[in-house]
């Protein structure tokens, strides 16, 4: 039996390879496509609703406030936040949130040392673990609520985490690089 020419082995092995792309492809953008519909609305907290902290990763707009008002609602009497620049105190904090200056003097932890969401995990892990809390409301933009649960999860798997997202205007770059990144995560969170 005559072996095949290299050159057919090389088209086979590139036809393959084009076959495989392809299909990943579609699986990422099946899976996109059900992420885009399944981004979790802005949710209202009902009377009476108590957990033992909360936690609000820093990001884009909204976030802070949203902690700060659910903290002056009495959500919880503690409040951090995850992942602020090093150079950042509270004083900043009260510079652009005013109305809450008591608030953010009493009850509000600054988290310094988290630079992506497995280190806020960490951090809030651990900021949790020191105030033997069990219920954190979890506070972020709502295109990043699945990977920061899937990461909240893998760290503090004892404590009960309540999604709290805040509506964003990403662009579909921006969702699709997070999209990306809650697949690496969920990959990760699984190995």
């Amino acid at each position: 039996m005559a072996r095949r020419p290299a050159s057919h082995r090389r088209g086979r092995l590139w036809s393959r390879l084009g076959a495989l792309v392809l299909a990943l492809g579609v699986a990422w953008g099946g899976g996109f496509v059900y992420f885009l519909a399944t981004l979790p609305p802005e949710r209202a907290l009902s009377p009476g609703f108590r957990v033992d902290g909360i936690v609000v990763l820093t990001g884009s707009g909204g976030r802070i406030r949203a902690g700060l008002e659910a903290l002056e609602r009495g959500v919880a009497d503690r409040m951090l936040i995850s992942g602020v620049h090093a150079v950042v105190g509270k004083g900043e904090i009260i510079g652009q949130h005013r109305d809450y200056a008591g608030l953010v003097g009493c009850c509000v932890d600054l988290g310094h040392s988290a630079r992506n969401t497995i280190g806020n995990a960490g951090e809030t892990a651990f900021w949790a673990e020191q105030n033997r809390f069990r219920s954190l409301l979890v506070i972020t933009a709502d295109y990043h609520m699945a990977r920061s649960l899937t990461a909240f999860e893998g760290a503090m798997p004892g404590v009960r985490l309540v999604a709290y997202p805040v509506a964003s205007r990403a662009g579909l770059a921006t969702l699709a690089a997070e999209y990306s990144k809650f697949l690496v995560t969920a990959t990760v969170a699984r190995l």
